[in-house]
Parts: structure tokens; sequence; C-alpha cells
């Protein structure tokens, strides 16, 4: 059987390929990467009981099957110069980078119920900006071209970075563990760790 040739209107070049697959990584993280940080951050550093924080995890990820299929019709129909998707892929990164530093940074002299509220409205954020991010992305990754062979390879870059990302993530804690103690453990109060560890994240 003969191969189809690719049509040089349908080749996605590498520099494209490279730059959508990047988004592979952060797609990842806006995923898993509450629950993996919250065990360590939200109950062992700042001693919040383990059931509440379980419920604070699963309250916001309710609202996916909302805000999902309207950030998906927003996309279809959207109009702009950059296309349909790159706008909010651009904007929904920014925001869902800023706002996941924003979970750590809970005030440690709050009561618990208080930093419960916080991180459950925190997450509520940063899930909506998530889907403004991930919902066009991956329509995008669909989007590159219409031939099937290179889409293939296009999703291999996308997944190449999925997997670096689940092998680099669970370095977080620890790194900013280590930066927060040589640099800043002097200048910081009891109880911070935390806030610094949102820090970190956001630099990362």
């Amino acid at each position: 059987m003969e191969k189809s040739q690719l049509k040089s209107e349908d080749k996605v070049h590498f520099r494209e390929k490279i730059a959508l697959g990047v988004g592979g990584f952060s797609n990842m993280f806006g995923y898993i990467g509450i629950n993996t940080v919250a065990r360590t951050a939200y109950v062992m550093i700042l001693g919040l009981n383990a059931a509440w924080v379980g419920i604070a995890l699963t309250i916001p990820r309710f609202l996916d099957a909302f805000i999902d299929p309207l950030m998906g019709k927003i996309s279809d129909n959207f109009h702009s110069r950059w296309g349909r998707r790159r706008p909010f892929i651009v904007v929904g990164a920014i925001l869902m980078g800023i706002t996941f530093g924003f979970i750590w940074m809970v005030p440690d002299a709050w009561s618990p119920t208080l930093k419960i509220i916080y991180f459950i409205l925190m997450q509520i954020l940063f899930y909506t900006f998530y889907s403004v991010f991930a919902v066009p992305f991956k329509a995008l990754t669909y989007e590159m071209t219409p031939d099937y062979n290179e889409r293939n390879h296009v999703m291999a870059y996308v997944a190449f970075f999925h997997k670096a990302g689940e092998f680099l993530y669970e370095w977080i804690i620890p790194l900013a563990a280590v930066i927060s103690s040589a640099y800043f453990a002097s200048k910081l109060p009891p109880g911070s760790k935390v806030e610094m560890t949102g820090v970190i994240i956001v630099a990362w």
C-alpha cells in the first residue's frame, strides 16, 4: 500500500510542535498538581485535618461538569486574528500560574476553618482558569493538522512533555523546602513555609 504524501500546508513545523508540546506539562500539572502539593502544604505543614482537606479538594472538581462544556462552546464560537484557541490558552495559562501560587500563600495566623474556605475558593478560581487554558489547548492539538500521521507526531510531543511533568512535579515540595530553609529561614516567621512554597511555585 502506497504511503500518502504529507502536504506542505498540513505539516506542523518543529518549533510549533515544541511550543504546543510544552503545554502538555502545564496541562498535566494543572490537573494533578494541587492534589500532590496539598497533602504536604495543608496537612503536614499547616496541620489541618486530612479529612477536611480531602473534602476541600473534592468540591471544586464538581464545577468541571459545567465549566468545561461552557468553555468548549465559547472557544468553538470565538473569532480573532489569532484564531479561536490561542487567546484563551495564553490568558488561561498566565492566570492559572498566578492562582496556583496563591493557593499556597494562605496566612498562617488564620483559623483552620478560614484556611479551608480560602483553599476551596482559590481552587475554584484555579480550576476555572485551568478550563480556560486546557479545553482550547486540547482542541488545538487535534486541529493543528488534518493529516493523521502528522497529528500523531504532534501528540507525541505533547505526551513527552506530559511525562516529563509527571517526573518533575514530585520534586517541587522538596525543592521549595531546600530553598526556603537555605535562603529564607532566618527572615520568615514560624509557619511561613507554605507561603514560601507558593512564591517558589510561581517562579517554577
